[in-house]
C-alpha cells in the first residue's frame, strides 16, 4: 500500500508539461525574395611556400521559392551570387 502511494505520487509529480525552447527562427527571415549581401575577406596562408593571399569579394544570398525534398519535406531554395570587390 505504501509503495503504491509513493509510486502514484511520483507519477503525478513527474508528469509536467514540458516547456519547448524558443530557437528564434524568426531572426533570419525566410520569405521569398529576401536577400543579404556579405562583404568577405578571405586570407589564404601557405606555410610550405611562405606565401599568403588575400581575396576580397561579395556574396549575395537570395531566398528563392519553396521546394520539396526526396522525403516530402518543404524547404527553401537559396541562390548564391559572387562578385569581386572593386
Amino acid at each position: 500500500m505504501r509503495c503504491s502511494i509513493i509510486f502514484l505520487s511520483l507519477i503525478i509529480l513527474g508528469c509536467k508539461k514540458e516547456n519547448t525552447p524558443n530557437f528564434h527562427y524568426d531572426y533570419y527571415p525566410i520569405s521569398e525574395g529576401h536577400f543579404v549581401t556579405y562583404s568577405v575577406r578571405e586570407i589564404i596562408i601557405d606555410d610550405v611556400l611562405f606565401q599568403d593571399d588575400t581575396l576580397n569579394y561579395f556574396i549575395k544570398t537570395v531566398i528563392g521559392d519553396t521546394i520539396t525534398d526526396n522525403e516530402g519535406r518543404i524547404a527553401r531554395r537559396f541562390e548564391r551570387y559572387f562578385r569581386d570587390s572593386v
